[in-house]
């Protein structure tokens, strides 16, 4: 069996007419977007953006940021893969440096924030270290396992992390651990005999929303609740693509990357789960419709309170691209909705307040942030 690593390019409204009303079916939200995802409307940001903050991160000779790989924005911070910056883009410190040392990181696959000021990294070979915003180690801790594709703190001592099943023979889907190792489980239903397989970054995502703790798979439509205290899993929101639906044995079935690309992006979309905030699930789309020859990019917001979702291509106003000038890496015309007049988030902040994304700059500057703040 052949194994790939398959590196996704994701970076590759207030006047919108929203459809689709909640049904209810076992406590299970529905959520139905496909038919408006095949025909997403086109949205001035501001629209739905009640500000948009476009922040340049300071540049130096020795603060260099060639790409973004995570980026988390605070209240007062924005953490850009181990350095701290203030909300205006100016450097502040390095939370955290890559390397070998007992004070560094090596190869931090996953960091986050919590309430109490930590920030936790979790490189690949399985070292959970928990640091200061001011770059003081505070702990070091080993997982029970050597990588896990995303992973979240319940509390300052209690972890879970997320095990893909890439292999299709994988029998852990999450693992709740500690200091002194697993506590409990929660297992993968299906086993598959895959002709190749693939994994990806974006295989899994923990998000903090309603005081709980939200999970998604990359290939499933349904979004989970996490409970830490009974170490359980249960569905909250399942996502009716329609036509389009996920099909989670699909990276088990072909037999080369390029029928699997071609697989990926026309018969299901490739789905990333942003997060939640007080009144929107946000979450992105990509995928190719054959028949009008063209890719869309979606940004899809459902509305809690309402139970009405939209798909919007978010454009820019003359005044943000004034601001941002010239796209860095512009895309083709026949790409929808994510050339340099359209913002296309990869991210929300960590109060679920507000949508970022960030662009690399065609000169020698460090990346723009953008941060959209909704209504």
């Amino acid at each position: 069996m052949k194994v790939h690593a398959f590196w996704f390019a994701l970076c590759l409204c207030m006047g919108v007419s929203c459809t689709s009303k909640t049904d209810r079916m076992d406590d299970v939200r529905v959520i139905g977007i496909g038919q408006q995802m095949e025909e997403p409307v086109e949205c001035p940001l501001r629209n739905i953006a009640s500000s948009v903050e476009i922040v340049q991160l300071e540049t130096s000779d020795s603060l260099l940021i060639p790409a973004i790989y995570k980026l988390h924005v605070f209240d007062k911070y924005l953490l850009v893969d181990g350095l701290l910056f203030d909300r205006s883009g100016k450097f502040l410190n390095r939370v955290y440096r890559t390397g070998e040392g007992p004070d560094e990181v090596y190869k931090g696959a996953n960091v986050l924030q919590v309430k109490d000021g930590k920030v936790y990294t979790l490189d690949f070979a399985g070292t959970l270290k928990v640091f200061s915003l001011e770059g003081k180690r505070l702990q070091t801790i080993k997982s029970p396992s050597d990588f896990y594709f995303d992973f979240y703190p319940l509390d300052g001592s209690r972890f879970v992390g997320f095990k893909s099943n890439f292999k299709g023979t994988e029998k852990v889907c999450l693992e709740f651990f500690d200091k002194e190792g697993v506590q409990a489980t929660v297992p993968y239903m299906e086993q598959y005999e895959p002709k190749a397989s693939w994994y990806a970054p974006g295989e899994g995502k923990f998000f903090q929303a309603d005081g709980g703790l939200l999970f998604k798979k990359l290939l499933c439509d349904t979004i989970y609740r996490v409970d830490g205290e009974s170490y359980r899993m249960s569905p909250l929101y399942r996502i009716d693509f329609g036509k389009w639906a996920s099909k989670e044995s699909l990276r088990y079935t072909y037999n080369s990357m390029e029928e699997l690309q071609n697989m990926l992006f026309t018969e299901m979309p490739l789905v990333a789960f942003l997060g939640q905030g007080e009144r929107y699930l946000v979450f992105t789309t990509v995928f190719t419709d054959m028949g009008k020859q063209r890719m869309m990019y979606g940004t899809n917001l459902y509305d809690l309170r309402d139970g009405a979702a939209c798909s919007l291509m978010l454009k820019y106003s003359d005044e943000d691209l004034k601001v941002l000038g010239e796209d860095g890496d512009p895309m083709p015309d026949f790409i929808k909705g994510a050339s340099g007049n359209y913002f296309f988030p990869k991210a929300m902040s960590e109060d679920g307040k507000a949508l970022v994304g960030w662009r690399q700059q065609a000169n020698d500057r460090n990346p723009l942030v953008i941060i959209a703040t909704l209504k």
